[in-house]
């Protein structure tokens, strides 16, 4: 049996059986891993597989959330997969929004600081930037644990001090792991959508699955995997860039009311993906970049038609 087909073999018995893990072995668990690890290294699961089906990563992670892996074993996974994904010519559309629709339920565990929310006056501050929540909770437990155990301070205040600094490192490493985790994230979701490739034969479907990628991108804030409007514009900004591209390089293979009727459509209508702020007044808005690529689509079309004539 070739090395893919044993890989699809594999890929097959796991998510018809429903076996994780969990269920088999140590030994077998072993004999599972060594196989899957010997089909990434094959050159075409990066170049055939992975960009049409991200079904591996996925069944990975519910590996890790099954046996109680901790956050790091999740965190070298995307960067490990970041590493595959970037042998891929092109990432196919549909197992893309696949992939990022399964998200959230995958990931937001991990992106909850179950150790500092203790700390937090408010509940909403769980979803705040990583920073102001630290400080938050640094403040509170400082002030609680002199509260509660200022006897112990005035007994043997090295050890107050010691245990009160191994306590503040906990919480600071729990932040930076789970930012760690965000940051692999971002960066293999914003990897994949630069190698978004549609088909110039549905235009109309390319449209279609550019907006249902920006949807579920909105979704990752709701479920705090991101938490800053900059993060969240800079994937939307990446998709755009790509859209833009396909439009670029299919413009003689798409016909003009396909840019028509996007064009009427962005007019007619809001798209948060592409309204939202820019961190910088000087730069092109988001809006303004579709609205230009389509039009000089159009420009080029019409100039194309009178030039046959």
């Amino acid at each position: 049996m070739k090395p893919i087909q044993s890989y699809i073999s594999w890929m097959f018995i796991f998510f018809v059986t429903g076996s994780m893990l969990t269920h088999v072995s140590y030994a077998n668990q072993k004999v599972i891993l060594y196989s899957l690890e010997n089909q990434f290294r094959e050159p075409e699961f990066a170049k055939e597989i992975l960009p049409n089906d991200f079904s591996s990563l996925v069944f990975l992670i519910e590996c890790g959330k099954n046996t109680n892996y901790p956050i790091g074993y999740t965190n070298a996974l995307f960067k490990a997969f970041t590493t595959l994904i970037k042998g891929s010519e092109y990432v196919n559309p549909y197992a893309f929004i696949e992939f990022i629709t399964q998200a959230p339920s995958l990931l937001q565990n991990y992106f909850i600081p179950y150790k500092i929310s203790r700390f937090l006056k408010d509940d909403k501050n769980i979803n705040a930037p990583s920073l102001d929540r630290l400080q938050e909770g640094f403040s509170v437990m400082l002030y609680d644990t002199f509260i509660t155990h200022y006897g112990s301070f005035k007994q043997d205040p090295d050890t107050f001090l010691h245990e009160l600094a191994m306590h503040a490192f906990f919480l600071a490493e729990e932040q930076i792991t789970i930012q760690a985790l965000r940051n692999s994230v971002l960066k293999f979701i914003d990897l994949a959508i630069g190698k978004l490739v549609w088909s110039s034969r549905d235009p109309i479907s390319s449209w279609q699955t550019t907006k249902d990628i920006a949807e579920k991108l909105i979704t990752l804030v709701t479920h705090n995997i991101i938490v800053d409007v900059t993060e969240i514009n800079d994937l939307c900004w990446s998709l755009v860039y790509r859209f833009c591209f396909f439009i670029d390089i299919q413009n003689d293979k798409l016909p003009l009311s396909f840019y028509e009727s996007i064009q009427k459509e962005i007019q007619q209508n809001n798209f948060l993906f592409l309204d939202l702020p820019e961190d910088t007044t000087f730069l092109e808005t988001k809006h303004s970049r579709i609205m230009r690529a389509l039009m000089t689509a159009q420009a080029k079309i019409r100039l194309h038609s009178k030039v046959q004539i």
